[in-house]
């Protein structure tokens, strides 16, 4: 049975305060925390396919005893969504929440009706829609009447549901026996090179579990004082929903003492803040969360989201992260920092057209920009010369994808990496942040944007994960970069936009893949997906080309103009039937496009994987990147035939130098192709994007 938040508090904050290396708080925390959590939820998973097997009715206590148990211990490791609980998808597998369009109740419902036998079957199962699958499937076939009907085929996908639980924990949890080693051991060729790399994993987990609480868990049910939205509540129909909220804190709160051994001013500090959140959590009194409907009630509710959020998230994290040497931008919590008062005055100043003409000269003529992250495993945006040089870089607060150069204005746009929800508009002579943006409610940025001829509006891409739709958001640079409105892209997901020289208007790559904040960058919509180019107008005006039928699941996503107006696309194959289409193409509006490959080999190593998409300085030659295949191909620009490849590791952002290109790299190389220029090397990791200034 479950202690009371204050009760397993106490057992566990604070500890001594001994000063502990990196690798001993590592080691506390996989052995008090990860290792024993993985092994729990594999053990009572198991149990539960056990249980299930002899009797799946809902309602029977053994089966709910399973249940809950499973469903516990699922929910204090949900926070480690890292190593080997993220591949093949499996944490999504287990737990596909939230469910903002209401997928699982509709795959159930498909299910029931078409009561086929054969999808029963582990590996049919396995590849069921995953709305159909883990935890969040099982609570609806348990609890409610209306998907429990046939009885006995409602039954077998109790049965079916809970042994892929069981397998996928079981998974996950022999996985770990060996991961373990990679965090306690970092090496050069693992995937944490040092104990910090390590220590950072385990602080960007904390921080993950403690925005998805407050955002998901309880910010979702209570909506609005005016309109609170209990049916948003996670597992309202067992009534679990405060139990999740119980179960997470007690475990982030042990995960947050394990790293603040150091110092015990600050194990104080969590040790209050925590307490603090089991009194609020005290004052809730509804297993479902039901209370929000009733101002009292929504205030309890509302007094536990303030805690995590306002106490711990913003003021505890950044004092534990900078104990821990990570940077405070690090990680999930990206696009949540409220705007400071300074940032404000200067968008006004911005607004009211009072600040200097500053322009890309006075911050030394950068001719690129690019986001990178640095030795010290922060973020920053670097400008860079012609020949690859650092003239400026500045601190972005977390993973940035690409940037948007003002046309005249020294004013760079920084776009998180997608889903993302924020972009930082950054004065590049100062470093000052001087407009946050952030996306709506049910919507997140695509991580690109562009102005218009003019440099008055700033567009950008976003997905309405509500809705289902792209749309193109404006935002007015006279008026403080405010969002004035939006346009539709004319397909879904989309992701780059640019401007067509010498006009207002604008080439889309609607992508054409769905995707949720909470589910990452997992694809939701493979079975209907369909990518398009779109051009678009200022005034709405939408004019839409498509790819063969056969090619619908080859996703736009990046583009390169010409001066002559020739467009250039890079695409990516979501497929799974090793196929391996084109990854380029060209068009001229009003044309039919025309795709391109490298020969078979070639072409193939690229692992159906096109990064970034440059013409030359010249404009005679066309170009594509793939970090996954460590190459960069060039094409003849007229004939669109296969010219060459370069082999470079990592290799991904990619831009016009002189009559040829400069591409960068993961590696922190800089290489030039079609010039005699020697390859310059950093040190720092440079992100999937070079922008021409």
């Amino acid at each position: 049975m479950l202690k009371p938040l204050a009760t397993a508090l106490a057992l566990i904050l604070p500890t001594a305060a001994l000063a502990q290396s990196a690798s001993e708080k590592v080691a506390a925390v996989l052995d008090q925390q990860i290792v024993p959590g993985f092994a729990e939820l594999a053990e009572s998973s198991a149990m539960l396919a056990t249980v299930a097997g002899s009797d799946c009715t809902p309602g029977n206590s053994d089966l709910m005893q399973a249940y809950n148990r499973a469903f516990d211990a699922w929910v204090r490791v949900s926070h480690l969504r890292f190593g080997p609980s993220e591949v093949q998808n499996r944490a999504f597998a287990l737990a596909f929440w939230p469910d903002s369009r209401g997928k699982t109740p509709r795959a159930l419902a498909r299910l029931l009706a078409d009561q086929d036998v054969a999808l029963l079957a582990p590996e049919e199962y396995a590849e069921l829609s995953i709305a159909a699958r883990g935890f969040y499937a099982l609570e609806y076939l348990l609890f409610e009447p209306q998907l429990q009907q046939p009885a006995a085929y409602a039954c077998a996908l109790v049965q079916a549901g809970s042994a892929d639980i069981a397998r996928i924990t079981a998974a996950i949890n022999t996985d770990w026996q060996s991961y373990a080693e990679t965090l306690r051991s970092p090496s050069a060729d693992g995937p944490y090179k040092t104990q910090d790399e390590a220590t950072q994993e385990l602080f960007k987990a904390l921080l993950t579990g403690l925005q998805f609480t407050s955002d998901m868990r309880l910010a979702r049910p209570l909506g609005s004082f005016d309109r609170p939205r209990p049916k948003r509540a996670e597992v309202r129909r067992s009534e679990r929903s405060k139990r999740h909220i119980e179960l997470s804190v007690t475990e982030l709160a042990h995960l947050a003492d394990l790293l603040a051994t150091d110092d015990s001013s600050l194990e104080r500090e969590l040790a209050a803040a925590f307490a603090e959140a089991a009194d609020n959590l005290g004052g809730i009194t509804s297993a479902d969360l039901g209370q929000v409907t009733e101002p009292m009630g929504w205030m309890q509710v509302d007094m536990l989201r303030l805690t995590l959020h306002d106490r711990i998230m913003e003021e505890l994290m950044p004092m534990l992260g900078e104990d821990l040497g990570v940077p405070a931008g690090f990680n999930a919590l990206d696009g949540v920092d409220r705007m400071t008062s300074r940032r404000g005055f200067l968008a006004g100043l911005l607004a009211a057209g009072l600040t200097p003409a500053v322009t890309w000269a006075d911050v030394g003529a950068p001719r690129y920009l690019s986001a990178a992250k640095t030795p010290d495993g922060s973020f920053r945006l670097f400008g860079l010369s012609a020949q690859g040089q650092p003239v400026f870089d500045l601190p972005l607060p977390g993973r940035g994808h690409a940037a948007a150069a003002h046309p005249t204005r020294a004013e760079a746009v920084a776009f998180a990496r997608r889903p993302g929800t924020f972009a930082h508009v950054i004065d590049c002579a100062t470093g000052q942040v001087i407009a946050e943006l952030h996306s709506p409610e049910g919507r997140h940025f695509m991580g690109h944007g562009a102005f218009d001829l003019a440099g008055d509006l700033l567009l950008t891409p976003e997905n309405d994960y509500e809705a289902g739709e792209g749309r193109i958001a404006l935002w007015d640079r006279r008026q403080g970069y405010r969002r004035i409105g939006d346009l539709p892209s004319g397909g879904i997901g989309p992701h780059d936009l640019q401007r067509l020289p010498g006009q207002d208007r604008f080439v889309v790559a609607n992508g054409g893949i769905d995707t949720h904040p909470e589910s990452g960058r997992t694809a939701l919509n493979l079975p209907t997906m369909r990518a398009n180019l779109a051009l678009l107008d200022l005034d709405g005006g939408l004019e839409v080309t498509q790819l063969a039928p056969a090619l619908r699941l080859n996703s736009i996503r990046h583009l390169a103009l010409r001066a002559d107006g020739l467009i250039g696309f890079a695409m990516q194959w979501q497929g799974r039937d090793g196929s391996h289409p084109p990854l380029l193409g060209l068009m001229r509006p009003g044309e039919a496009p025309r795709l391109s490959a490298a020969p078979k080999s070639q072409h193939e190593g690229m692992q159906n994987y096109a990064g970034s998409i440059a013409f030359s300085g010249d404009g005679q030659t066309v170009a594509i990147t793939s970090p996954r295949g460590n190459a960069v191909q060039i094409f003849d620009a007229g004939t669109g035939d296969f010219l060459s490849q370069i082999d470079e590791v990592d290799v991904c952002g990619l831009s016009p130098s002189g009559d040829g290109f400069i591409a960068t790299s993961g590696t922190g190389m800089i290489r030039y192709i079609g010039a005699e220029k020697d390859p310059v090397q950093h040190d720092m990791a440079f992100d999937n994007h070079l922008i021409a200034v």
